[in-house]
């Protein structure tokens, strides 16, 4: 049964509710091709960290340097994230998931006062967000070398 309302749907998981209206994507006017790009949108500045081999094959971190705002994209989340999934997605490279989480903790995390993600919670101030970084970035890590081990 599906219940709809003005108000919209909350819900706190993924794609446990169909879109409604068209669906597609629109082709992008401008594509994000650099390790570290900063572009100003409508006034507001972003630095774009690429993280290709991470959560998913394409894959960016975006910090918002005006408001020391730092978005995880699904690198970083409230759970450890699968690193080999039963739906079939390919297989994560924990090792460079953990690289590219520390090149954020010390690009973004040295200053962020505020870290959200994809699929989580937000992480407010600076102790807490390096905290959280490093954690899942040796987490990350770890899980690579007993595979190997």
């Amino acid at each position: 049964m599906k219940i709809s309302s003005p108000f919209g749907h909350v819900d706190q998981s993924i794609g446990k509710n169909t879109a409604a209206g068209n669906t597609g994507l629109i082709e992008p006017t401008r594509y994000i091709t650099q390790d570290i790009e900063e572009l100003t949108l409508d006034g507001v500045r972003m630095v774009f960290q690429n993280t290709p081999g991470t959560e998913a094959p394409t894959e960016m971190n975006t910090y918002f340097p005006d408001w020391k705002a730092f978005w995880a994209a699904e690198n970083i989340c409230g759970t450890i994230h699968n690193i080999y999934t039963l739906r079939g997605a390919l297989v994560r490279d924990a090792l460079e998931w953990s690289k590219k989480i520390s090149e954020a903790l010390y690009l973004f995390g040295q200053e962020a006062e505020v870290m959200f993600a994809s699929h989580s919670w937000p992480r407010w101030g600076n102790d807490r967000i390096q905290d959280v970084m490093r954690v899942q970035r040796d987490t990350d890590a770890h899980l690579h070398n007993e595979v190997l081990h």
